[in-house]
């Protein structure tokens, strides 16, 4: 597969690991790619379809989410990604946990794997902003 590289508007270069012919998860980590993901509330919403990696940093920056149909809103799949600083990764359990509930990562933008926009990557983080200030509340 030939190396997919998305330059953001703010120069960043974004490639998919897969997309990476020489390049692999760092020794003592594992690779999450096809676990299930769960939302705050414990419930499943999808699988790590990808990992996106920083190109210039060469460490990943988000992981890239296949919700399950009944999230997606749309008819096949949708895509959504979860800042990797966002995520809790459980090596027993093979699962990646993110800190917002079901409801809110239906509301994640998608993701269409050819453009990665300002606008995207700030709407990602006002989610994540929002799913820190609700969780800091139930406290």
């Amino acid at each position: 597969m030939a190396m997919q590289t998305i330059v953001t508007e703010d120069g960043v270069r974004i490639a998919p690991l897969s997309s990476l012919k020489d390049f692999q998860v760092a020794e003592g980590y594992r690779d999450v790619r096809g676990w299930k993901v769960l939302a705050a509330d414990d419930k499943e919403v999808g699988n790590v379809h990808e990992l996106l990696i920083d190109m210039d940093t060469m460490r990943a920056r988000y992981v890239d989410v296949r919700l399950h149909s009944t999230l997606a809103a749309a008819d096949g799949d949708r895509d959504v990604l979860v800042p990797m600083s966002a995520v809790r990764i459980d090596n027993e359990t093979e699962r990646v946990m993110v800190p917002l509930t079901v409801e809110r990562v239906s509301l994640l933008p998608p993701y269409d794997h050819a453009h990665l926009l300002r606008v995207h990557e700030s709407e990602i983080r006002r989610h994540f902003a929002l799913g820190e200030v609700a969780g800091e509340s139930r406290v």
